[in-house]
């Protein structure tokens, strides 16, 4: 089985937001020889859920760990999102989202909600960083 990860960002028209993602997503400590995508939830053409989705099931990823890179889990996002992964039978709240075309298995993470996903230049959280309640970090967990 091949993994991929697929980070999952709120999109903006302005391009200094996406910059932004893009600078994080650089600096992360990825683990070597696993696909990665950056996506946004709307307002990126080109990088879009579906296309994230495409693209590591182009590289051959059969299952992709996903990270909503959203601050509160309470985001009616990350919900709608989880719906249109299949991960949910049904969303909490309306949505215009429609279930995205995939064939990889999903495995859905948690938003930050005060844990560290991403490694700090000069160190700090990373893999294997337990968060505030002593668990690991999401992307470790999702690589597992």
């Amino acid at each position: 089985m091949r993994s991929g990860l697929l980070v999952i960002s709120h999109g903006s028209p302005d391009g200094s937001w996406v910059t932004l993602v893009d600078e994080a997503m650089a600096q992360a400590a990825w683990p070597e020889g696993v696909p990665i995508a950056s996506s946004f939830l709307g307002c990126v053409p080109g990088r879009t859920i579906q296309d994230g989705i495409d693209e590591l099931e182009a590289q051959g990823a059969d299952a992709i760990g996903v990270i909503p890179l959203f601050v509160s889990g309470g985001s009616t996002h990350v919900d709608e999102i989880a719906y249109a992964l299949g991960v949910t039978s049904a969303p909490l709240a309306d949505t215009e989202l429609a279930p995205f075309r995939l064939r990889a298995q999903v495995r859905y993470g948690r938003p930050l909600d005060g844990a560290a996903l991403f490694a700090v230049p000069g160190g700090g959280a990373g893999p294997g960083y337990a968060g505030p309640d002593g668990e690991p970090e999401a992307g470790t967990v999702l690589l597992r």
